[in-house]
């Protein structure tokens, strides 16, 4: 059974859209779970991710410090692509 910190179970899951698919390839690429992908507005698709301290991460990535496997991140890239331009 795992044991989990008094500040893990005090932390809740955040929500972040986002329309930034080069960021949200980021979170995809560190393993943030991907909720959604918003079509309605066709020029500008909204990804949506589920997870915790989302928004410290999108600190790192305004401030260019946010650190991960590149060959993830091109794989991810594809795969956000692919979601924008797949038919429901």
């Amino acid at each position: 059974m795992e044991t989990k910190s008094i500040s893990d179970l005090l932390e809740t899951d955040e929500v972040l859209e986002t329309k930034d698919i080069y960021f949200a390839a980021a979170l995809h690429s560190l393993e943030y779970h991907f909720d959604s992908v918003d079509k309605t507005d066709l020029a500008h698709q909204q990804f949506k991710f589920i997870g915790k301290k989302l928004s410290d991460l999108e600190v790192q990535w305004i401030n260019g410090t946010l650190i991960g496997n590149l060959s993830q991140f091109a794989d991810s890239i594809r795969r956000m692509k692919s979601l924008i331009h797949s038919s429901d």
